[in-house]
């Protein structure tokens, strides 16, 4: 059987163009069982058990690709609904993970965080997109959790600094003068969304965030 089985593989490969190492589909497979059976010795047969083996073989194989056919449809049907989704979030405010903060044209910019203990007092350092210190906001005493401090768009010398995407820092202290953690947070409205490829994005502003970023929506 070991020779009806390589003289049967070197026939399916002159005549169907497959080169070793390449992956069977099914009609490969089936090729391969009838060139085997026409190729056998008339005075050795194949036994019964092995040409059931080789049909069950076949049957396994048409259904893992069934299967596989049903994944990558249940995979597009995901990713459409992924992006339906992301452009329901237009014009509706977004909280997502991150220290980036765009100044408004007018008025002033609310720098959002939350504080793991109460804070005696803190400062906010605004930073632009090199690393240089643009502006250190202080503020007072702030009680655990979700908090605010307005950034009014200047610089430390009264300037207003350039449109665009900034980020910030939260340095805060208890009564004590001991560190308290703080976790930055960035909110906006989201003003477009980039279905294009596998993973959506929004923006908001001019900043473009990825939308697994987004921790709540309001």
């Amino acid at each position: 059987m070991e020779i009806q089985n390589i003289s049967a593989t070197n026939s399916l490969q002159g005549t169907s163009g497959l080169a070793p190492n390449k992956e069977v589909t099914k009609e490969a497979f089936l090729k391969l069982l009838i060139t085997q059976l026409q190729n056998q010795d008339p005075l050795n047969p194949m036994e019964n058990y092995e040409f059931t083996a080789q049909l069950a073989t076949f049957n396994i194989l048409d259904q893992l690709i069934a299967m596989n056919g049903r994944l990558d449809s249940m995979q597009s049907q995901q990713a459409a609904a992924s992006q339906i989704g992301a452009v329901s979030l237009i014009g509706k405010e977004v909280i997502v993970d991150g220290n980036r903060v765009i100044p408004r044209e007018a008025g002033s910019t609310p720098v959002y965080f939350r504080l793991e203990s109460n804070a005696a007092r803190g400062t906010v350092q605004i930073k632009d997109s090199s690393g240089a210190l643009m502006r250190s906001v202080e503020f007072g005493s702030q009680s655990a959790g979700e908090q605010k401090v307005l950034w009014d768009g200047k610089d430390n010398l009264g300037r207003s600094v350039p449109p665009g995407v900034y980020t910030y820092e939260i340095n805060a202290l208890d009564s004590r003068g001991n560190q308290i953690r703080a976790k930055t947070e960035t909110r906006g409205i989201v003003s477009s969304v980039n279905v294009a490829g596998n993973h959506p994005t929004i923006n908001i502003g001019s900043l473009e965030v990825p939308l697994s970023d987004i921790m709540s929506v309001r």
